[in-house]
């Protein structure tokens, strides 16, 4: 079709003779090449394996200058880099969602004293205030449906944890005492 391309990738066994994997795709024009070669080799190593393959993962780190820092997003081949938040001013501990589909981070404008914790889609979008006042720790329960973080009210540093469904904070530990539930 036009501005259309299929590209048809097949493993084959010389040995045996035999296709191990084939697989087709129809892109949009050449541009999308790069995201189906890791899509392949990651159903590729599944089927293999029996796991998912880390080809398509994407690796959050934040870069730039101190208090200059934005969340930068990279393919695993460095084939892809990006900004995936445009909040921008000091993005800092990003920490990605279990299944892989958010991000949260810490926030935090130098000349002010008010720090957040944001969470963002993988696409950048829906930027979402969840915390404020916390510190730069930030962490997702294993089931993605709580984030663990560092927060100080007066003088007490505080560990938190917050239900995203509910918005309920609960406190876990003070440095240096546990508090039992």
């Amino acid at each position: 079709k036009k501005g259309k391309t299929k590209i048809e990738i097949r493993l084959y066994d010389v040995a045996e003779g035999e296709m191990i994997m084939g697989k087709e795709y129809i892109i949009k024009g050449t541009k999308n090449t790069t995201e189906l070669v890791h899509r392949y080799v990651d159903s590729l190593l599944g089927a293999l394996t029996g796991d998912r393959g880390p080809f398509n993962s994407l690796i959050a780190a934040s870069c730039g200058k101190p208090f200059k820092r934005k969340i930068g997003v990279f393919n695993m081949d460095n084939t892809t880099r990006g900004g995936l938040v445009k909040k921008g001013i000091n993005d800092i501990s990003p920490s990605w969602s279990p299944d892989g589909k958010k991000l949260a981070f810490y926030w935090r404008k130098p000349d002010e004293q008010k720090s957040y914790i944001y969470i963002v889609n993988r696409d950048g979008k829906n930027l979402e205030k969840i915390v404020e006042n916390a510190s730069r720790m930030v962490a997702w329960s294993p089931d993605g449906k709580q984030l663990l973080y560092r927060k100080t009210v007066g003088d007490q540093k505080l560990f938190f944890k917050i239900n995203l469904d509910t918005g309920t904070e609960t406190l876990l530990a003070r440095f240096g005492q546990t508090i039992r539930h």
